[in-house]
C-alpha cells in the first residue's frame, strides 16, 4: 500500500477522533505538550505525524484504538476495560500500601500504649527513640535521634 496514503489516513483518523470527542487543538496541545501549530499541520495533512507525536497522543488518549488509528480496523474507541485495568492496578497498589501503613500505625500505637501503661518506664525522648529503634525490624525505617 502507498505509504503516503497510510499517513494521510492516520492524519484523517486523528482529526475524526478529536472532533468526535469534542477535543480542540488547544486541548490536545495542553494534554500532550505538542505545539498547537504542529497539531494543526498534522490534522490538515500538511505534515506527517512523527512516531513520538503519535506516542504522546496515544499515551494521553488511551481510549483511542491504535488498530483503528493505524489500519482503519475495528472501533475508533477501544473498550473501557483496557483503560480501567491500569486504574485497578494502581488502586490495588494503594490499597496494599494502605494496609501496610495501618499495620505500622497499629504497632506504633501498641508501643505508645505500653509506655503509657507502665509508670516506671522512663519516657524521655531518648528512651522512646531507643524503644522505637528496637522495634525497627517491625517498623519501617531507621529512627535516629537529633543531636
Amino acid at each position: 500500500m502507498n505509504q503516503k496514503l497510510i499517513k494521510d489516513s492516520v492524519n484523517q483518523r486523528l482529526k475524526i477522533f478529536f472532533e468526535s470527542q469534542g477535543i480542540s487543538n488547544s486541548m490536545v496541545s495542553e494534554a500532550t505538550g505538542i505545539s498547537k501549530p504542529s497539531i494543526s499541520k498534522m490534522l490538515t495533512g500538511t505534515v506527517d505525524p512523527h512516531k513520538t507525536t503519535i506516542a504522546k497522543i496515544t499515551k494521553v488518549y488511551q481510549n483511542l484504538n491504535p488498530n483503528w488509528l493505524f489500519n482503519g480496523e475495528g472501533e475508533m474507541i477501544q473498550e473501557a476495560s483496557s483503560a480501567i485495568d491500569w486504574k485497578e492496578e494502581a488502586f490495588s497498589a494503594v490499597k496494599d500500601e494502605n494496609t501496610f501503613l495501618k499495620k505500622q500505625l497499629e504497632l506504633l500505637n501498641n508501643v505508645v500504649n505500653a509506655l503509657l501503661k507502665n509508670p516506671n518506664f522512663p519516657t524521655s525522648p531518648l528512651h522512646v527513640a531507643k524503644l522505637l529503634k528496637l522495634e525497627k525490624g517491625a517498623l519501617a525505617g531507621d529512627y535516629q535521634l537529633a543531636s
